[in-house]
């Protein structure tokens, strides 16, 4: 199995809200004509629903009860649906898990991904490993 792993990132300006949906689809890579990249495995969930939808109780209900306007947001309640599933499968989609973040609005502007944490620290002078005791030290 392979698994292809993209975001998709909503910002709203109006109240400065922004999330991001985080999707891992799975597909068996070994069968012909799976969707290789995230362009690819959302085109191929965008027919899923789209079929759902148009063949299912449940699907017309979400689509209809959502204001005829059904985002990623919306089918993460859906995915363990199983007319959905069948969908999915139909269009080689295995599994398809989507987790929904909320990306806070405070950025600091010190900080990074990446910054090196114990080096922020005043005087901080790594030890070498083989000078220190197996104890953890506490003050």
């Amino acid at each position: 199995m392979q698994q292809i792993f993209f975001k998709l990132v909503r910002e709203d300006k109006r109240d400065r809200n922004r999330d991001a949906a985080l999707i891992t689809v799975t597909v068996d890579e070994h069968r012909k004509g799976v969707p290789k990249t995230p362009k690819e495995a959302m085109d191929r969930i965008c027919k899923a629903v789209a079929k759902w939808i148009e063949k299912s109780k449940d699907g017309a209900e979400a689509y209809f009860d959502n204001g005829e306007d059904f985002n990623i947001a919306d089918l993460a309640d859906w995915v363990e649906d199983p007319n959905l599933t069948l969908n999915l499968m139909e269009q080689d989609i295995l599994k398809l898990e989507i987790t929904i973040e909320n990306l806070f609005d405070t950025v600091l502007d010190d900080f990074t991904f990446d910054t090196n944490l114990p080096r922020r620290v005043e005087g901080f002078g790594p030890n070498d490993p083989q000078d220190l005791d197996a104890d953890i030290e506490r003050d």
